[in-house]
């Protein structure tokens, strides 16, 4: 049987190291492969914290990361209910519809309308449907079937619910209903 490349002064420092700073600490800093110290780990029962610490670091950095989603999250949510007050507040006439109206020669000018052009309608649909499609993109992966209903819920309200009495279809007017 070959000799003991190393002896158990240097194993049992080698473990001592391992357990505090882990296989990396003990590699650098004692020249043990860190294969060579973590199985003498395993034989011995001997566990380290810097895998309890590293878990700990990478769950805190998760949690930053949901926290910041979430963040987001309400934003694009913000941003969706201000485009649809525009909308609501046009269609009930407590506002006038601000646009860009192209003339003769391609000219571009700004009105103020009484009403939302078919389309603008058709655009802030669009973009209602890109904000709820992102918010429900940027939701935790535990989210379920009943949190996106929730969802196409609150747009349905916010879309048809405030289009006036008008008949809609995919969130446009229907035609005919104008």
């Amino acid at each position: 049987m070959p000799a003991a490349k190393y002896t158990k002064a240097q194993r049992d420092e080698a473990l001592a190291l391992y357990e505090t700073s882990g296989p990396t600490a003990v590699a650098d800093k004692l020249g043990i492969p860190k294969g060579t110290v973590t199985g003498w780990a395993k034989e011995s029962g001997v566990r380290t914290v810097r895998n309890s610490r590293t878990r700990e670091a990478t769950e805190a950095a998760s949690v930053d990361a949901q926290a910041a989603m979430a963040e987001l999250r309400l934003q694009v949510l913000a941003i969706a209910k201000h485009e649809a007050a525009e909308i609501r507040d046009t269609q009930t006439g407590a506002k006038r519809w601000r646009t860009v109206l192209k003339g003769a020669g391609g000219s571009e000018h700004e009105v103020d309308l009484d009403f939302i052009p078919p389309n603008d309608k058709r655009a802030n649909s669009n973009s209602l449907a890109s904000h709820a499609g992102t918010i429900t993109k940027l939701a935790p992966a535990e989210a379920t079937h009943d949190d996106a209903a929730a969802v196409d819920k609150w747009l349905e309200h916010m879309t048809a619910g405030g289009s006036g009495g008008h008949a809609t279809v995919h969130g446009q007017v229907a035609p005919g209903a104008e």
